[in-house]
């Protein structure tokens, strides 16, 4: 073996040592960390700009693109664009929908304020849950971050029936069949991008 595989070889042998030891590699100096941070962290300021730049809640409209299934007699998926100031936006998304829908449906959006900081939000149209026709529509929900000037998705709000905002309390309440015996009442909050649940109650009886 010549000299640089042997320094070679030398070299792993020290680096599984050190992996099978627990030892770590030597600590960078104050100076240098608080360096690297600065240059790998984005500044405040950097972002705050950037947002600044960005349309306000006030200047959005949205265009819902449908797309038919194969015989081209139901709608069964829809895409959302967001426009401003006369500009496509970064705001883009679409899903397939959970019960397929006519082709003469329109009012697949809502912009309701559904954590009732003034500012309204965004709820796209998913599809029907319930139970004989008592049930109700459900939508993927898009919270206002005016901070950031954009729309923050919501986890689970898709799983509310006709939500209903009430303005007096601030909260959101569902009311729908979900079984032959059953009708289920509940109340939930918007918490940042999380939905809270503060109430819920399933009255069975008997048909």
């Amino acid at each position: 073996m010549n000299l640089k595989l042997k320094t070679l070889a030398l070299l792993m042998l020290i680096g599984c040592g050190n992996a099978h030891s627990g030892s770590t590699s030597p600590i960078a100096s104050s100076s240098t960390t608080e360096q690297a941070a600065e240059n790998s962290a984005p500044q405040a300021t950097d972002m705050a700009s950037a947002n600044a730049n960005r349309p306000e809640r006030d200047a959005y409209s949205f265009k819902v693109t449908t797309d038919l299934d194969d015989a081209g007699a139901y709608v069964d998926s829809i895409y959302v664009e967001g426009w401003a100031n006369g500009k496509l936006t970064d705001f883009r998304y679409g899903h397939a929908l959970w019960v397929e829908q006519l082709t003469t449906k329109t009012d697949w959006l809502r912009e309701d304020d559904i954590n009732f900081d003034g500012y309204p939000d965004l709820l796209v149209f998913h599809g029907y849950v319930g139970y004989g026709g008592q049930g109700g529509d459900v939508y993927e929900a898009f919270v206002w971050d005016a901070d950031k000037r954009a729309f923050v998705y919501v986890d689970e709000f898709n799983s509310l029936p006709d939500p209903t905002c009430d303005d007096e309390s601030k909260t959101i309440t569902i009311a729908y069949r979900d079984g032959a015996e059953s009708v289920v009442h509940a109340t939930y909050r918007v918490n940042g991008n999380q939905l809270e649940e503060i109430n819920y109650e399933c009255e069975e009886f008997e048909q």
